[in-house]
């Protein structure tokens, strides 16, 4: 698992799966009839800094709201 330095800094690396089980093709290479190479991934969204899906949007509103003087340091 990677490591970051700070929260902010692990925004929009959601990890993914590979879901092999699901995808019998995965590795095709001894296929016999030459069919598609399939292979399905699943993105861990619980493993989100927030648990979320929004935590990239979030962050985006809230770097912008800096930018922009709207958030000052201490204010909430």
């Amino acid at each position: 698992m990677a490591r970051y330095t700070s929260l902010i800094a692990s925004v929009g690396h959601t990890p993914l799966i590979g879901l092999q089980r699901l995808s019998p093709r995965w590795d095709d290479s001894d296929a016999p009839d030459g069919g598609p190479h399939v292979r399905l991934w699943a993105k861990l969204e619980d493993r989100n800094p927030t648990g979320s899906i929004k935590d990239r949007p979030a962050l985006r509103m809230i770097e912008q709201a800096e930018a922009d003087g709207l958030l000052q340091p201490g204010s909430t």
